[in-house]
């Protein structure tokens, strides 16, 4: 009678490992697909801060062309305007 119980628990026992293996793939699964995930969100992360420096770098240039172009147009200007006093 002993060794049946012994049999019918190890029987059991092996019921249960059988099913906590199973879980530990299940949730090994859903820490792969969240690892890939994060991944993804980082990679999205890399290219919206390069596109923000991209942004930055692009506007400050507009800036600056703009500035130099007001700047010659002024200058041109004051050369006109020498040029209609004189006349």
């Amino acid at each position: 009678m002993n060794e049946e119980l012994l049999i019918q628990k190890v029987i059991g026992l092996e019921a249960d490992m059988k099913e906590v293996k199973q879980t530990l793939g299940e949730i090994n699964g859903k820490i792969s697909l969240f690892d890939d995930l994060l991944s993804g969100q980082d990679k999205m992360i890399q290219l919206l801060t390069r596109v923000d420096q991209e942004s930055v770098f692009f506007n400050n240039r507009i800036r600056r062309l703009e500035e130099d172009r007001v700047q010659k147009l002024e200058t041109d200007m004051k050369i006109v305007k020498q040029h209609l006093q004189l006349v």
